[in-house]
This record gives C-alpha cells, structure tokens and sequence, in this order.
C-alpha cells in the first residue's frame, strides 16, 4: 500500500482537516437534500395531474419516511463493521437514481410510491451514517461544533429545497426539481467519494455486538433518555412542517386575503419559514455547550410550547404576525436539534454507535411519521374551520415536545445511578 493510501486509511488531524471534512460533509448533506421537499411543496399539483384521492397523496409523502424507517435498523447499525463513509456514498447513489426515475417516469401513484420509497431508504442510509462519519473523522474539542454544523445542515437543505421547488414550479415543470435533485445527490456522491478520507477501522469481531441486537443501546438508560427527547422534536418539526402551508391557507382566508403578499408563492415563503429553524439549531447548540445540553433541551421545549401556542392565536393578528409566530416556532422547535444529535453520540460505547445512532433515528423517524397524522387528527375532531382546531393541533406539537424533554431529564437521572452504563456525559 502507498503512502498516500496509508494516509487515506487514518482519520484526519489537525484543525486543517477537521474543518475540511466537516465543510464538505456539510454541503454534501445539502446537496442531497435538493429534491427533499419537492413532492411536500407541490402536493396539490400532483393530486390534480395524477387524479390521486387525498389517502393516495398521502402515502406518497409517508413512504419516503417509511422507507427510512426500514433502512434504519441496518445500513446505520453496519457502521460498526464497515466504513460509514461506503454506506454513504452508495445510499446517496441509490436515492439520486430513485429522484432521477421520479423526474422521467413518475405518472401516478404505483411509481411514485416505489421511487419515493427507494428514495427514502437512500436518505436513511446517507444522514445519520453521514453523521457517524464526520463523528469518526472529527474528536476533540471540535466535535461537537461539527455535529451541530451536520444537523444545522438538514434545515438549510430543506429551505434549499423548497426554496428550488418554488423556482422550478414557476419557470419549468416539477420533473426539473427531481432532476436537480439527481444532480445534488450525483455532486454529493463525487465530493464525499473524493475529498473525505475512510474512517477508524472497526472494532474487533469480539468487541462488537451482533448485528441489529439492539438491547445493549436500550439498556443504557441516558441513551434511552435522547432517544425520547428525539421522538418528541421530531413529532413537533415534523408535523408542523407537513401542515404549516395548509395553515397558511386558513391564514389568509380567515383575513380575507386571496394570495400572499409581495407575490411570494407558498413554498418560497415555506423556504424562508425553514431557514429560520437553521439559525436556531446554532443557537441551542451553541447554548449547551455554555449550559449543558439537558437544560437547554428542557428550555426549548418550554419555548417551542409557547411559540406553538402562539401559532395557534396568531390568525386573530394581522397576516404579518401570522408569519412571525411561524418562524417563531421553526427556530424554537429545531434549537434542540444537533444538542440531542450530539448527546446520542456522546453517551454511546464506541462499539455500539451505529446501532445507537440506528435506534435514535428509527424511533426520530417513527415520530415523524406520526407527528403530521396526529395533527390532522386533532384538526378533524375539534374542526379545522376554526382557529381553536389549529390552537388545538399545534398545543399538540408542543406538548409532545415537552414530554420528550422530560423523559430526557427522567432518563439522565437514572441512568447516572445506574451501574456499568459507558459513554461520555453530556
């Protein structure tokens, strides 16, 4: 073996190419992440081309998760035996190659569901090990600041998204914005493939649990704490980004407006709302590494409760409060987000993170997939006619978001009495 490839074999050192990887894996994250939103923002476009009932348009939007759910378990549980940076760069491959179907053979609901699935399994083969990458090539103090920028990078990538869907909607045709989105996978593919060296090798046959055995991961009870504090942010962001177009829509037409103003079209506003949840992961993250993470998640979800609550009133003000309290909430319901990334790592054995990151992110998808259906739910049953309904709808959010923060507190509490449980404190 070459020098060169010795070299390529060992994690990076030095400050140089910390920032070098955690700067590509970064925007690699983004460019992935371009046709992300692109069913979201033009469902009732699809509805009408496709002649698909609302059940159907709806589970072309949940398959995606699903298709997370069931990569999950896996692809992120084999980043204990081999290299999550192959894992990476072959699952954003297979979810280019599903958005590429998408733009040139999607007509109807059967296609869609089968490419929108394989592109969901992609997306959960290329996240959370993306972030096991960058937490193998990254240690030291600059660790935790490169998990935040990681998880930070999921909110700018869906603004992105959307932001790119509203221009392509408006000067081209819906296959464009899939298409773009091959294309960000391919550029993502290539910049990983190429500039981002191997991780540490793996741990020994004998250090490793079996695969997909998850019970050391539940038995650690701090683990177990994130994990519901993951389940609750998820639910919130979740079904509050699957519902806040439709609630613009009761917005202004509980104000009698007809459009939005300046000539914004809802997925660009939906972009700007999404961008401001990019500044507010910063924001927490930079607030535990002061406080500690506990605390600061505790502190969000009180927050984020009140900015929900906020939303809920906000049709009673003028259109511009309406977006105010919007954005509110997108900044406080995302601040918790690389803290409680960075603290599921930090808890787990070294030889255990995959299976740890796999656990946290099936239970994180499992509450996105509910999140959006619960709201629809409580909107059916109080009456989503009224601004009650959606003061209803997003308590809900909120709410769900304290209880997981609290089992977070629970968590950590006994797991600091708990004997033989390893990993770092938070």
């Amino acid at each position: 073996m070459s020098a060169a490839e010795g070299e390529r074999g060992r994690a990076p050192r030095g400050r140089a190419s910390a920032v070098r990887i955690t700067t590509v894996l970064c925007l690699a994250e983004v460019l992935g992440m371009v046709a992300f939103a692109t069913y979201s923002a033009n469902v009732p476009g699809f509805i009408a081309e496709w002649g698909l009932t609302n059940t159907e348009a709806g589970w072309i939007g949940g398959v995606f998760s699903l298709g997370n759910l069931l990569a999950l378990p896996f692809l992120v549980s084999l980043t204990d035996r081999i290299d999550a940076r192959l894992i990476y760069i072959a699952s954003t491959g297979l979810m280019g190659a599903a958005h590429l179907c998408v733009g040139l053979f999607a007509d109807g609901f059967w296609s869609a569901m089968l490419f929108r699935g394989l592109a969901g399994v992609g997306y959960g083969g290329s996240f959370i090990p993306g972030m096991r990458l960058l937490g193998d090539l990254v240690a030291g103090p600059g660790h935790a600041r490169a998990i935040t920028l990681y998880s930070g990078g999921a909110a700018l990538g869906g603004a992105i998204s959307f932001f790119i869907s509203g221009i392509a909607f408006a000067w081209l045709d819906w296959r464009w914005a899939f298409l773009l989105g091959a294309l960000g996978c391919l550029l993502a593919l290539l910049g990983v493939l190429f500039l981002v060296p191997s991780a540490e090798k793996r741990p020994a046959a004998a250090a490793r649990p079996p695969l997909l055995d998850f019970r050391p991961v539940l038995r650690n009870r701090r683990t177990v704490g994130y994990i519901l504090a993951n389940v609750g942010h998820q639910f919130e962001t979740y079904g509050a980004r699957g519902w806040t177009v439709a609630f613009f829509a009761f917005a202004l037409a509980a104000q009698g407006l007809d459009r939005l103003p300046l000539g914004l079209s809802p997925p660009i506003l939906m972009s700007a709302v999404v961008l401001i949840g990019f500044g507010g992961n910063y924001a927490g993250g930079a607030l535990a590494q002061r406080y500690g993470r506990t605390p600061v998640v505790v502190g969000v979800a009180l927050a984020s409760l009140a900015a929900a609550l906020a939303v809920g009133l906000s049709p009673l003000l003028p259109f511009v409060l309406v977006v105010a309290a919007v954005c509110l909430h997108s900044a406080t319901m995302t601040a918790d987000n690389a803290v409680l990334n960075a603290g599921a790592l930090s808890v787990a054995a070294p030889e255990t993170r995959g299976a740890t990151m796999a656990v946290y992110g099936f239970f994180g998808f499992l509450g996105a997939m509910v999140g959006p259906t619960m709201f629809g739910i409580v909107l059916d049953l109080v009456g989503s006619h009224s601004f009650v309904g959606w003061l209803a709808a997003f308590a809900t959010l909120g709410l769900v978001g304290l209880l997981g923060a609290t089992g977070l507190v629970l968590a950590e509490r006994s797991g600091r009495r708990g004997p033989g449980e390893r990993g770092e404190s938070p």
